[in-house]
């Protein structure tokens, strides 16, 4: 990107960062990518659940299953099942503790040595910045937002604000992505109180800024868009060539200003 003179937008976590450690997304990811078959996982989960179930109250495993284990547009029904039960069904402290055996089990016994790996640092994110990328929020514990109370919101966002700062980055005129495209009414009027110009979520379309509520853009995943440079356009880059959803409008160019 340097080289070609092309600027850039990041939105790191800030948690993972400061403390080496691995966003449980992350870790569910390499969970994942580390076993073949996801049944094995899905027994797993099963088996912590019975072995939690009167300590947490917890349902029994048929219902969990109905209830996550739905298929999307990219993951299978296990694979969903998997992702929704460790990111946002169960307990805090349960899925993280299930998270944690996981990795371990299947990925890593050493998180922090991962976690330095993984990702990068505050003085390369800084270096970043300076070099004319944009550096962006993406939450501090990359929470579900809209599952939390107002007061964790609140403290989610002013932590990653801390770290925004901290790396050079500014928190006047600034842009949140949304942690899984997650948001609600009370977040909305929290970031317009921090000076929050741009939300980012995970609706797929193409922003239109005459229109559309600049705290809750669309936007496109890359695989919405052909992955060949010798591919047919697709209904995107179709509609972004006849206008139907212009992708330059006016003030584009001030978003990351």
């Amino acid at each position: 990107m340097d080289k070609e003179k092309i600027s850039g937008c990041f939105f790191p976590p800030a948690k993972c960062i400061l403390t080496n450690s691995v966003l449980d997304v992350n870790k569910i990811h390499f969970i994942l990518a580390s076993v073949s078959d996801k049944d094995v996982l899905v027994n797993c989960i099963y088996q912590s659940l019975d072995d939690n179930r009167s300590l947490y109250d917890l349902e029994q495993n048929e219902y969990y299953w109905q209830k996550c284990g739905v298929p999307s547009r990219y993951d299978s029904a296990e694979v969903m099942f998997v992702k929704y039960m460790l990111q946002r069904e169960l307990p805090e402290r349960l899925r993280k503790a299930i998270a944690d055996q996981l990795f371990e089990k299947f990925v890593s016994n050493d998180e922090k040595a991962f976690s330095k790996e993984l990702y990068m640092s505050s003085n390369q994110i800084s270096c970043l910045q300076r070099n004319n990328m944009y550096v962006g929020s993406h939450g501090f514990d990359h929470y579900w937002l809209d599952s939390i109370p107002e007061d964790a919101q609140r403290e989610e966002i002013d932590l990653s604000l801390k770290f925004l700062r901290n790396v050079g980055s500014d928190t006047e005129r600034w842009i949140m992505c949304y942690p899984y495209g997650a948001y609600n009414e009370s977040l909305l009027s929290l970031l317009q109180e921090r000076a929050c110009f741009v939300g980012l979520t995970t609706n797929v379309g193409i922003t239109d800024l005459k229109q559309d509520n600049p705290l809750t853009l669309p936007r496109l995943d890359t695989n919405d868009l052909p992955k060949d440079s010798k591919s047919e356009p697709n209904e995107w880059t179709i509609k972004a060539e006849q206008g139907i959803y212009p992708i330059y409008t006016e003030g584009l160019d001030k978003m990351v200003c």
